[in-house]
């Protein structure tokens, strides 16, 4: 009998892509499937769309809760979950017809499997593509909610829930759940489509005002996640990458003097992170990472060590287009 795959699906709002979602999860090629679309408190048509579409699909379940955020509702999710296997969808974002059967035949004996993504605009079209190099890195760039298949049995057993945070839920998600295995493997495969959705929090880093701070997130992946099973030198890579560019993405929403404080008080943290692993930030060349990330890295490493930090916010913020301030 074939096994069973829950889908994780938290609604708020989002009637426009409701059915674009849910059709794309109809026309799987592997049909033993479980849906379960956690309603965030929505105030626009998105319950009414899903008591439409669950009176043809039996396997649909509806759950509603008070507004709480993505986390929450995924949590939740988790926790109505009856498949042997569960994943996230979110539901402005679409799959190909062959996810669920492939994600299925590639997990094997492992407690997780990481695959890739298509970026996609509103007509459909693919912007570009991130596949997996099947290396030990992905579980470090693909950090998303989506484009991965875990054992509900794992997860639940070792209560891995997502962060409570405006950002970075997703990330604690994953390296917690790597933390208590080594059953970890990435297949080189794109067979999801996340829309490039500009209102959404995870395209809104920038907005620190509107408290997306991702210092919370950061302070329980240092004090609560066991990381002794992981590769030091990755490890120290992924933290150096997720403090610098959450810092660079915060040129948009600030003043000078905002920016400036904002390094200070995230670099502070890195630094004081590096010194408990025995080790300096340093000029990186992670070869499984994007050029473009290496050398925003390298930028903020090399005015560091001349001390002339402040140059380079100065830089970065007269060279920014002034979208938001």
């Amino acid at each position: 009998m074939k096994k069973t795959v829950s889908i994780i699906i938290p609604i708020y709002n989002g009637e426009k892509y409701i059915e674009k979602c849910m059709n794309s999860i109809f026309k799987q090629t592997y049909q033993n499937i479980e849906i379960i679309c956690m309603n965030d408190e929505s105030k626009d048509n998105s319950l009414k769309i899903l008591k439409k579409i669950q009176k043809e699909h039996n396997n649909l379940k509806i759950i509603n809760q008070k507004n709480q955020g993505q986390a929450i509702a995924r949590n939740n999710g988790i926790k109505k979950a009856t498949g042997e296997y569960l994943t996230f969808i979110d539901q402005d974002d679409y799959i190909e017809p062959d996810y669920i059967q492939t994600l299925i035949q590639h997990i094997g004996t492992n407690d997780i499997l990481i695959t890739g993504y298509n970026r996609v605009d509103e007509k459909g079209q693919v912007l570009y593509s991130k596949i997996p190099n099947e290396c030990e890195y992905d579980r470090y760039k693909y950090c998303a909610s989506w484009g991965k298949l875990y054992k509900t049995k794992f997860i639940k057993e070792n209560q891995i829930e997502f962060g409570k945070y405006k950002i970075g839920e997703d990330i604690y998600f994953l390296l917690c759940a790597c933390s208590f295995t080594k059953k970890v493997k990435s297949y080189a495969y794109a067979g999801y489509n996340n829309l490039r959705n500009f209102s959404s929090v995870s395209n809104n880093i920038n907005l620190v005002k509107n408290n997306n701070n991702m210092m919370p997130m950061l302070e329980d992946m240092k004090n609560k996640i066991d990381f002794s099973n992981f590769n030091k030198d990755k490890l120290l890579y992924f933290f150096q990458k997720t403090v610098t560019h959450y810092v660079y993405n915060q040129r948009k929403n600030c003043t000078l003097k905002e920016y400036n404080q904002i390094y200070k008080e995230y670099f502070h943290w890195l630094e004081e992170l590096f010194k408990e692993y025995n080790s300096k930030i340093k000029f990186v060349n992670e070869k499984e990472e994007e050029f473009r990330i290496n050398l925003i890295m390298n930028l903020f490493t090399l005015f560091k060590k001349l001390h002339i930090i402040p140059c380079l916010l100065f830089l970065i913020k007269i060279l920014t287009p002034k979208t938001n301030k």
